[in-house]
């Protein structure tokens, strides 16, 4: 097995369109990918938001020659009490973008994990921590790096965040959901004045027109609370206009608006693929609030997904009270640290160790489908990786 290291990202437009076709054809064959892990997303992020990173792109190949593997790999470096902090991450965690992250791996490929873990392991020179966010709870990379105990000293896993989800396909179950009295009422009332309806926005030729619009209207919505919108920053702004362009080139993106007396009252900036429509980025008109066009939003969007025979309606991260409503599963994503110095590694285990002791504390059974108690956070985990 071999292993070929990119330090930079093809700038030359031939080298890039080679890597491109070799890494979506790797992740249409890949276990569990999303659209978190193609070539489109890493790119764009890295293009937004790689400077001051130092990047490590492994393409991992069997003996023949077949690329069975990439780990999106980069050293974030910043400073602690005037030390520099080099921590090895996955692309797209570093801002919590990404909801999903692993390693992009063939499916029935084993050893391909073990490599890259055999490669951080070898170059534990280059890393002071060691932070993988957001692997999904199903991960054989999450189960590898669990059972790990000579990568850094001891790894620590917490979980994450939530990640509600509707699947969807029971007919009766769906029809169920289209009924809830909120979805009805909000709905019926703009319906009585004007129709209302949803527009798929990602073959339109005014894409970059909507972005702006759409950036105006979430800046609009968090204008004044505790969590302004992250389109305050150009290099959001820039990261979601190359994903709506390089998205809805590869049929990915699913982004659209409610219509409503010939005024878009609410947005949705999304992505579907292979049968998922998944959540990421809503907003709706502020002036319009007392009336819940986002719960329009979230009708329409059902109604779009159980009419196009999608099997499932993904909320992905983030513990908001609306998502378990709807929601009939819940998945988690974990976190996995390791520290090569134990100054760094005993406070963080310490901590933890605290932590497991509280939560034991003041165990209780769990309710299903219901947010967590602490505020929005899983149990034992961290922040969500990604608010609203």
């Amino acid at each position: 097995m071999r292993i070929r290291e990119l330090r930079a990202w093809p700038t030359d437009p031939d080298e890039a369109a080679a890597l491109r076709r070799e890494w979506n054809g790797l992740a249409a064959n890949a276990e569990h990918a999303s659209v978190f892990q193609g070539y489109d997303w890493h790119a764009a992020w890295w293009e937004c938001f790689g400077n001051g990173h130092a990047l490590h792109l492994l393409m991992v190949y069997e003996t023949g020659g077949e690329l069975v593997a990439i780990a999106p790999l980069m050293i974030a470096t910043r400073r602690r009490l005037g030390v520099p902090v080099r921590r090895l991450m996955l692309l797209g965690t570093g801002n919590h973008a990404s909801d999903y992250a692993d390693l992009i791996v063939r499916k029935g490929h084993a050893r391909p994990r073990a490599a890259v873990l055999e490669w951080m392991r070898a170059h534990r020179h280059l890393w002071t921590e060691l932070e993988l966010r957001n692997l999904p709870g199903h991960s054989p990379t999450l189960k590898l790096l669990g059972e790990t105990r000579d990568l850094a000293g001891p790894v620590l896993v917490e979980c994450a965040a939530e990640a509600p989800t509707r699947r969807l396909g029971d007919a009766e179950a769906d029809r169920a959901v289209l009924a809830k009295r909120s979805l009805r009422r909000h709905w019926n009332g703009f319906q009585r004045e004007a129709p209302v309806r949803l527009l798929r926005l990602e073959r339109s030729q005014a894409l970059d027109a909507h972005c702006a619009r759409f950036f105006e209207q979430h800046q609009a919505r968090w204008a004044g609370t505790a969590s302004p919108s992250l389109f305050r920053d150009p290099a959001q702004r820039r990261f979601y206009r190359l994903l709506a362009h390089r998205l809805a080139a590869s049929g990915l993106l699913h982004f659209s608006m409610v219509e409503w007396q010939g005024r878009a009252i609410a947005y949705h900036f999304g992505f579907e693929q292979d049968g998922v429509l998944t959540w990421y980025k809503p907003s709706f008109d502020p002036v319009l609030a007392r009336r819940s066009p986002g719960e329009v939003l979230l009708r329409l969007l059902l109604e779009d997904a159980i009419g196009c025979g999608l099997r499932e309606l993904d909320f992905t991260v983030g513990a908001e009270a609306f998502k378990y409503r709807f929601a009939n599963h819940v998945r988690r994503v974990y976190r996995v640290r390791a520290w090569r110095r134990g100054a760094e590694r005993a406070p963080a285990l310490a901590l933890a160790a605290l932590k497991a002791w509280l939560r034991r504390r003041r165990a209780a059974p769990e309710r299903p489908l219901r947010p967590s108690r602490n505020g929005g956070r899983v149990s034992g985990g961290t922040h969500p990786a990604r608010s609203t």
